[in-house]
Order: C-alpha cells, then sequence, then structure tokens
C-alpha cells in the first residue's frame, strides 16, 4: 500500500491515519518494539474482533483448598480491589480499574498450580504508577516478590498469594511506543478514575493492563492469536510477541511454558480472560472461518449474557462474552457501554 508524504502543513495524527487505514479496509498493528523503533501502521487484515472488541472484561481466577473468607483479605485490603459484588457460591468479582473486573472463585477444582512466575501458563499483571511505593505497601503487610523482571519499556513485581498464584504489578517507561502505555499515562495525568460509588484504587494502582500466557512455542502460538485467535500484534519485547486486547490491555506471549491437554472445562484451570465483545454471533463465525475450536455450546446466563470459551493450541482456553441488555447495578457493565459508545461504536 503506498502512502504519500506529508508536510508540517498538511500532516495527520496517528489516530486520524488509522482512521483513514481502517476506512481504506486495512487493521493496525504495530511491529517490534525492541529496539525503540515508534510503530508503525502494518496492512494485517488477519483479526476478525476489529473494533467489535470492547476490553479485556474479565479476568476469571480458579483456586482450590481455600474459602473466601481466607483470600479476600489478600485481594480487598492488600491489593486493594473494591468489591463490587459477591454471590453465595463462593465468588466475588473485585473492581480491576476502568471497566475491568477480577473475579475470584473457590469452589471449582483447578489441577494446575500457577506458584512460578516464569512459567505460569496465564498470569495477570496490573499497571502501577509508582513501583517503589507499590514494592512498600506490599512489604508493609509481610509480601516481598518472589520474581521481578526489566525490559527496555518497563519493570515488573511477581507476588505470590495464599492461594499460590501470582499477580504482577508493573511499571511502564514513560517512552513506551506501545498505544496502551501512552493512553494509560495520559489518563493518569487527569487524575484517578473512579466506579460508581466504588472506593478508589490504592494510590498508583491504576487497572489490569496486561496478560502473560507462557507457552512452550512461542513463534507458533504468537501466529495462532494473531491469524486464528484474531488480536492486533503489536510488536515484540524480548523473547515476548505482545498483542492488543482492546484499547487498554495487552496480551504477551512469553516463552517458558508447557504444552499440555486441552482441558475438558474451563473450571479446570487457574486463570484466564473474558474479552467484552459487542456481537458474539459475528465473531464466533469469524473464528470458525479461521479454524478455531469453539469449546462447547454458548453459556447464556440471565437470558442476556452469553459467553464463548475458545481453547489455544497448547491447552489453555480465553474467553468471549456479550452483555446484551445494560442492567443498572453492574456498574462495570454501564462503564464500558459508556465508553463502547463514546468511541463512536
Amino acid at each position: 500500500m503506498y502512502f504519500p508524504k506529508t508536510t508540517t502543513k498538511d500532516s495527520i495524527s496517528r489516530r486520524t491515519f488509522g482512521k483513514m487505514l481502517v476506512a481504506a479496509g486495512a487493521s493496525i498493528g504495530w511491529l517490534p518494539l525492541s529496539h525503540g523503533a515508534t510503530p508503525v501502521a502494518s496492512t494485517s487484515t488477519s483479526a476478525p474482533f476489529g473494533p467489535n472488541l470492547q476490553s479485556m472484561g474479565w479476568w476469571l481466577r480458579r483456586t482450590t483448598g481455600k474459602k473466601m473468607a481466607e483470600l479476600t483479605p489478600y485481594y480487598q485490603k492488600i491489593i486493594g480491589l473494591p468489591l463490587e459484588r459477591d454471590f453465595e457460591n463462593d465468588l466475588v468479582l473485585l473492581w480491576a480499574g476502568e471497566d475491568l473486573i477480577f473475579e475470584v472463585k473457590t469452589d471449582d477444582n483447578p489441577v494446575r498450580k500457577q506458584t512460578d512466575a516464569n512459567s505460569a501458563a496465564m498470569l495477570p499483571v496490573f499497571r502501577v504508577h509508582d513501583l517503589a511505593k507499590w514494592r512498600a505497601r506490599m512489604e508493609s503487610f509481610g509480601y516481598k516478590p518472589v520474581s521481578e523482571r526489566k525490559t527496555q519499556w518497563g519493570q515488573t513485581l511477581f507476588y505470590l498469594g495464599p492461594d499460590n498464584l501470582i499477580t504482577g504489578f508493573e511499571h511502564r517507561s514513560d517512552d513506551s511506543p506501545l498505544p496502551s502505555d501512552r493512553k494509560a499515562l495520559k489518563r493518569w495525568k487527569q487524575g484517578a478514575f473512579r466506579l460508581g460509588n466504588l472506593p478508589p484504587l490504592p494510590d498508583s494502582l491504576h487497572y489490569l493492563s496486561r496478560a502473560i500466557r507462557h507457552v512452550a512455542d512461542v513463534e507458533a502460538m504468537s501466529k495462532y492469536y494473531r491469524d486464528v485467535f484474531g488480536l492486533q500484534p503489536l510488536g515484540s519485547e524480548g523473547d515476548s510477541q505482545i498483542f492488543a486486547v482492546g484499547e487498554d490491555s495487552v496480551l504477551e506471549i512469553a516463552p517458558g511454558g508447557v504444552s499440555i491437554p486441552e482441558p475438558g472445562d474451563r473450571s479446570e484451570l487457574t486463570d484466564t480472560f473474558v474479552m467484552r465483545i459487542h456481537n458474539l454471533d459475528a465473531e464466533r463465525q469469524a473464528l470458525s472461518k479461521r479454524g478455531a475450536k469453539l469449546k462447547g455450546d454458548v453459556i447464556v446466563k440471565e437470558e442476556t449474557t452469553r459467553l464463548q470459551f475458545v481453547p489455544d493450541p497448547e491447552g489453555w482456553i480465553v474467553g468471549i462474552e456479550e452483555r446484551g441488555k445494560i442492567r443498572p447495578q453492574y456498574i462495570d457493565d454501564v462503564e464500558a457501554d459508556r465508553r463502547w459508545r463514546a468511541r463512536g461504536k
């Protein structure tokens, strides 16, 4: 595709440029970030989600051997995620920043442990804007990182919770070229966001920003998540490949994992995410056309919520969910819908 040169007088913003590409039938990806280059537009048309993808949506954490009363002090007091709503079957929905939910459930029986930050099949990472302050906060509660990592664009601390599951907290460089990093920094400078009447998140904690999927074959799994599952590639960081999950969060395909047989059910696994999408039927059709396997039938909840799980080739499962009728009592849905409409969808 040919792009004419522009002068200062007739130059356009990256956002406008992106809209022009989409209008021309090209979806937007970003080429490798590992050498410090500014991302450039690609003309990949692989993603079935496109503008239909709203956000990462929900993180699903399943644990065994603990009751919720033993876990809520860690998630609600130490990490500081406000309770949005809970259910009788030992399930809580915690606010994870922006329009995101962190769900903890203890009455399933996952068979896979995730105690190693360098090999856990899927683990959540939150964005913080002052890593030293966050380290001090966790130490004040008796928690020290079990692992740390640094990349060209950020630093992450990993903590092992009382459920023997890993949670990461990352600080991203102000110079990071990732669109989600630039957007997050801009929003942070505008002031802390609060969801409805929930308490604010702790100082420096922003939102659930990244899912790390450790795999045995980074190249093959990156190809799957790009060409079959359909996420937009954003480039590389070290040995990892980065994909956009909506405008705010990313999926990192990283080395260090192992391939396992596909589980019989999602409840056999510990951690995964379920993306908010706008049209489930269209995405199921697009995924099937591209060769994705759909796990079981569509799950219908409360008549208007429809959920589909999708297994990847190395034995993990992610989900896509459409929230139909927006119910005022579910303030995360209300906020997600508001953002969707504000983007002109």
